[in-house]
């Protein structure tokens, strides 16, 4: 750990009740750019090192920068559990019915016996579920288990070839659609956990191999029993189990978008629910308190006020700084956030990062019982109160800050559509103050943007479920409206904040602000 980082911790971990200016001042003479081991340039490979870019602060090293985040089998079991169990339409049973009273009796003697070899009931063909083993979509039960075709296959040749596979870990890999080829071993213990048997399979060859001379007889004898009616059905059948299909497809993307977002938000951000109740830092809260001034030094009341302005704003750069580290890191596990340019990416966490921030800590503004004014408490316990706010900007923006905390309130969201919006604003391109460099990059955060929208709608009508689908419909639109308004609500903050960065880049002389928070507000001096 660097100088800059432990004298940090040192501050946050021993301040007195009432933070001194002097504390924070030694944190920053303490930092060294040479000591600093956050690069971008390590990042983002050797063609971006060639153009030599001006950011090096801006994205926290990183040893693993796949956005890709394998969710565990307790959060996929819960949500396919929940979500994705697709019921066919009525009409598909009662078609299959018709087909099978014309139909071709030696196909049926054959389904019937592969039925009693596998282990797959006729209900299975009458709903879609998810394979047990990896989550793939089921085509129906398998030796006993709803399970798809490939982890069906695996068990199957795994028993009669007597495979015995050998994990290269500790026999206790997390098997899912993305990786259940990598281990065989945990892949074939859990299948045998799912409930598979092998008898199943034994019974199976039985049965196709006997089956198979008389199966194909009966095919030549009742083939022409077929009519245009019953193709007519089989394909209405057909179409309706791939609707099926292709809607259990798409929802289990949705599924994974919204486990990938939820779990970097929650990793990612201290102030979610459950990281306030493990954290105590509201209970022992501590005010910023800046030292006296001299005011026979200077020679006005806004002298004076000048020198507070610059002491209150360094202090609460000094505690945006820490927060900064992880909203970018966040950003950068947004699904497909990767495929952007690299100077694009850097805009886009420029123009949208005070959004973001109010976005995470809209919940942390409180009222201050001593004062009856709101106040606002960071990760380390220290907080900064509406009137120190309304001196580091201006009474209006913090005015807009409260109202917007207010009309928050009123959503209910929880963490995991609060994980969500923050992606949606960071991959927004309408901000009046960001201007890519790439075509495609608006193009790719549109998609994102949509992609995030469409989860977020799908987690919202989870929530909301009703008997009565109409009313639920309503409730939804409504929820989605108002999440609108509350979008351009941040917006115009976000608006007023780079207007007032203007007015500090005009000042920066005396100013000292950490690396990441300098280039994020692109203040162009940094310590």
């Amino acid at each position: 750990m660097n100088d800059f980082n432990s004298n940090l911790i040192h501050v946050y971990k021993n301040a007195e009740p009432m933070m001194q200016m002097s504390q924070i001042e030694h944190s920053f003479d303490a930092i060294n750019q040479n000591e600093i081991d956050l690069n971008i340039l390590d990042l983002i490979g050797e063609e971006a090192k060639e153009e030599k870019t001006q950011y090096k602060y801006l994205l926290p090293k990183t040893t693993n920068t796949q956005i890709l985040i394998a969710p565990n089998q307790s959060q996929i079991n819960e949500y396919t559990n929940q979500f994705m169990s697709v019921e066919s339409p009525a009409e598909t049973s009662s078609l299959q019915d018709k087909a099978k009273k014309k139909g071709d009796r030696a196909k049926k003697g054959k389904l019937d016996q592969k039925s009693k070899g596998d282990g797959r009931s006729d209900s299975a063909q009458g709903s879609v579920g998810l394979c047990k083993i990896c989550g793939d979509r089921a085509s129906g039960y398998h030796y006993g288990v709803a399970s798809c075709e490939g982890c069906k296959g695996f068990f199957r040749r795994s028993i009669q070839k007597k495979m015995q596979y050998k994990c290269m870990k500790e026999g206790n890999c997390v098997i899912v659609l993305l990786n259940r080829n990598r281990c065989q071993h945990c892949r074939f213990k859990k299948c045998l956990e799912m409930g598979m048997s092998r008898e199943c399979v034994r019974f199976s060859n039985n049965a196709d191999s006997n089956a198979t001379n008389e199966t194909e007889k009966n095919d030549k004898e009742h083939k022409k029993e077929n009519n245009i009616q019953s193709v007519d059905e089989a394909n209405k059948i057909t179409n309706s189990t791939h609707k099926i299909i292709d809607t259990a497809v798409k929802q289990l993307a949705i599924c994974d978008r919204i486990l990938s977002v939820a779990q970097s938000h929650q990793n990612l951000c201290p102030y979610t629910k459950i990281n306030r109740e493990k954290n105590s830092y509201l209970a022992n809260r501590k005010l910023i308190n800046i030292q006296v001034v001299d005011r026979n030094k200077f020679r006005n009341e806004k002298d004076v006020m000048d020198v507070t302005r610059e002491e209150l704003w360094r202090c609460f750069n000094v505690l945006l700084n820490q927060d900064a580290f992880k909203i970018v890191e966040f950003a950068k596990q947004i699904p497909g956030f990767d495929q952007i340019g690299q100077n694009d990416q850097i805009l886009m966490i420029q123009s949208q990062f005070f959004k973001v921030w109010f976005l995470r800590i809209v919940n942390l503004f409180s009222e201050e019982e001593s004062m009856k004014k709101m106040c606002l408490t960071f990760e380390s316990g220290h907080s900064i109160t509406e009137d120190q706010l309304s001196v580091i900007f201006d009474e209006n923006l913090v005015n807009s800050m409260i109202d917007t905390k207010k009309y928050f309130n009123q959503l209910n969201l929880n963490d995991i559509e609060i994980g969500i919006l923050c992606g949606i604003i960071f991959t927004s391109t309408s901000d009046p103050f960001i201007s890519l460099n790439q075509e495609e990059s608006y193009t790719t955060a549109s998609k994102i943007r949509n992609d995030l929208f469409e989860a977020l709608r799908f987690e919202i009508s989870n929530k909301l479920k009703t008997s009565e689908n109409d009313k639920n419909d309503v409730a939804i639109n409504n929820l989605i409206e108002n999440i609108d308004i509350f979008l351009k609500k941040i917006n115009v903050i976000g608006i007023m904040h780079s207007e007032k960065l203007q007015n500090y880049r005009k000042c920066l002389n005396n100013f000292k602000i950490p690396n990441l928070i300098g280039e994020i507000f692109d203040l162009g001096k940094v310590y």
